[in-house]
């Protein structure tokens, strides 16, 4: 598949004008240690992470978006050199219409942990470095009209699926149906607010499981600047696929979102000074001694250099971690 991608790549430029409208990326510089819970048998890793990001226009509406991300892990155990293109498709829009074909991010789910609409490409909400998401190779159509309301299709080696958004009042609804690794599977999702209060969800059946995964959340903002959020996951297709055990930092799939079957996430966050934020999240199991602790605290240097200092316990795992993250954007 990705030399099908790399051939449409050459063919476009070499048939068309191409420009290069935007390059931008990254580096980064990641530092962690890992200990147990007594603060012995401690662990090492560091990762030099570059990440390059090119739009190119083709026409007036066509453009061709390509990334790199390479990264360099070097552990006790040795070194190890990562380098991959996630992000490689052409885009075609003309008014209502667009379309893209290539490795791209299709991005269905509406709340931040879980997301059992998120057909395509799920991820790991502890994979925070991350940023960007996983994508997939896909063909995706759309087509709009009025107010966030369109009809959207979209075909992977694993899934086929469709999804209607619209609004009824003051809420975002989208409805989903197609096939995800062979099963039916329908589903829909809102976004809105009680009050003064965000209010979201999304949820999904798998036909082949059996399966309903839920996800309900909330967030509100106090007059203080404190945000506060959290969510609740119901999760219907444990213990009916090879649960996530061991990988917390590995994408889940949609029909089987965590390791036990119901969850929550809380957290909050404030921005302390225009310079410096910190936030807090605890996520855990409502029916097994699973519980993960995330302080997180950031400062900006300057206009484009950032510290990230991130903690990740997981005590009854004996998996204790220290993140600290210099990045440097161009």
């Amino acid at each position: 598949m990705k030399g099908v991608w790399v051939a449409m790549w050459v063919v476009c430029l070499g048939t068309s004008s191409a420009v290069a409208q935007e390059i931008k990326g990254y580096v980064k510089e990641l530092g962690a240690v890992t200990v147990n819970n007594r603060l012995g048998n401690p662990s090492f890793v560091n990762i030099l992470h570059n990440r390059i990001e090119s739009r190119w226009e083709m026409t007036s509406a066509i453009r061709l978006q390509a990334d790199l991300r390479t990264r360099l892990i070097s552990t006790s155990d040795g070194h190890d050199f990562r380098s991959n293109v996630d992000r490689f498709h052409v885009s075609w829009e003309d008014g209502p219409w667009e379309a893209h074909a290539g490795r791209q991010r299709i991005n269905w789910g509406k709340t931040m942990v879980w997301n059992p609409n998120d057909l395509f490409n799920a991820y790991a909400f502890l994979d925070f470095d991350y940023e960007e998401r996983p994508g997939t190779d896909a063909v995706v159509a759309q087509y709009g009209w009025g107010y966030a309301s369109s009809v959207e299709a979209g075909v992977s080696r694993d899934v086929v699926a469709a999804m209607y958004r619209g609004n009824i009042g003051t809420y975002d609804i989208q409805l989903l149906t197609g096939y995800y690794k062979e099963e039916i599977v329908i589903g829909g999702g809102w976004a809105g607010y009680v009050g003064t209060s965000g209010f979201k969800g999304e949820m999904s059946y798998f036909s082949g499981q059996k399966s309903l995964s839920a996800v309900g959340g909330a967030d509100h903002m106090l007059a203080n600047g404190v945000f506060l959020n959290g969510e609740l996951l119901y999760n219907g297709g444990y213990g009916k696929s090879v649960a996530q055990e061991g990988s917390f930092a590995s994408a889940p799939s949609p029909e089987n979102l965590f390791m036990a079957p119901s969850a929550y996430m809380m957290g909050a966050g404030s921005a302390v000074h225009p310079l410096f934020s910190v936030n807090i999240a605890v996520l855990g199991a409502f029916t097994r001694d699973l519980t993960i602790l995330m302080p997180q605290a950031t400062y900006s240097i300057s206009e484009n250099l950032d510290l990230l200092v991130l903690g990740q316990i997981l005590r009854s795992y004996e998996m204790n971690s220290v993140f600290v993250r210099v990045k440097w954007s161009f």
